[in-house]
């Protein structure tokens, strides 16, 4: 892909409206910050890590007075064979992940267990169902 920048024409600060972008920027901080209007839900998957980032993303929001509805706990073990050594013990540090979340973090988590696809369409909407927004 080819592209051509005007040579005649100066792109720069002069080509930018600082009133209307002020404008807009105000909007979208008047609507990120009315929890009835919005409400921020963090995804993480039950790694020490992934709870470590949410646990600073949560801060951040919490520091900019944006409303956290709840925490999506995605990719969860359900359902393993305790005869697979690797499953359950990936089920037992998952659960200890979880737990440190649910002690830590002190909104709604939501656990969706690990499919064997990625969910699309009515799957991904059922999924969304069980999302509550207060």
């Amino acid at each position: 892909m080819e592209v051509k920048i005007d040579k005649n024409k100066e792109q720069g600060l002069d080509d930018v409206n600082i009133d209307e972008t002020r404008n807009k920027l105000k909007k979208v901080s008047d609507i990120l910050l009315e929890p009835d209007k919005t409400q921020f839900f963090a995804v993480m998957e039950p790694e020490k890590l992934s709870l470590d980032e949410t646990k600073r993303l949560l801060n951040q929001l919490e520091k900019y007075n944006i409303s956290s509805g709840g925490v999506i706990v995605n990719k969860v073990l359900t359902d393993i064979d305790e005869s697979c050594n690797l499953c359950s013990s990936r089920y037992e540090q998952q659960q200890g992940i979880i737990n440190s979340a649910d002690e830590e973090i002190d909104i709604p988590l939501l656990q969706i267990s690990l499919k064997d696809s990625t969910p699309t369409g009515n799957k991904l909407h059922k999924i969304a169902e069980k999302i509550s927004v207060s």
